[in-house]
């Protein structure tokens, strides 16, 4: 697990990302992040992209075969 410290920037409050936390989210200086609230807390996701592309294609076979999938969860 690793652990983010709150700092002061300027007026506002931040967190300093380490480089291997950035390496598997596979982001960089300047990309944008997005929250996502959790059932243990925060997911932290990259945003725009190619990731965004997977998701949405992943999400669009979720939705057309529910059924399928919700069958094979059982």
């Amino acid at each position: 697990m690793t652990k983010l410290k709150i700092t002061s920037f300027g007026t506002s409050a931040g967190m300093t990302l380490p480089d291997a936390l950035m390496a598997r989210l596979g982001v960089g200086i300047g990309d944008v992040l997005k929250v996502r609230e959790a059932a243990a807390g925060i997911e932290l996701l990259p945003c725009g992209g190619e990731f965004e592309a997977q998701v949405a294609v992943a999400e669009g076979i979720m939705a057309e075969n529910y059924e399928l999938l919700s069958k094979l969860a059982k």
